[in-house]
């Protein structure tokens, strides 16, 4: 005989479990009072989370705007730096023993 051909054992019957309805809990049971300190307790986390979240944009927003500032004072201060450079520069005739070691050593880092 082949297995398929001889009578199959009948399949385990599962049990389903019946789903309370949340609506059906009596107002004044316990289950209505956990269901009730549930939802408060979701609706404060829920604004604690968007709290955290709007904080977050706000810092990130100032640290863009601290960041642009400084980027503007590094190109200030890079633009002062040239000047003076070029203010030195035009004093490299002069006998200052001061300035020649300065311009020396600028040209070897340029």
């Amino acid at each position: 005989t082949t297995p398929s051909s001889l009578p199959s054992a009948p399949s385990p019957k599962r049990r389903t479990r019946r789903r309370r309805n949340s609506s059906a809990a009596e107002p004044g049971s316990a289950r209505a009072a956990y269901l009730e300190k549930n939802r408060k307790a979701a609706s404060k986390c829920r604004n604690k989370q968007k709290q955290q979240q709007d904080e977050l944009v706000e810092t990130a927003r100032e640290v863009e705007r601290k960041n642009k500032v400084l980027k503007a004072e590094v190109e200030l201060l890079k633009s002062d730096m040239r000047d003076l450079v070029g203010v030195v520069g035009s004093h490299v005739a002069c006998p200052d023993k001061r300035l020649k070691i300065y311009v020396d050593r600028k040209a070897e880092t340029l």
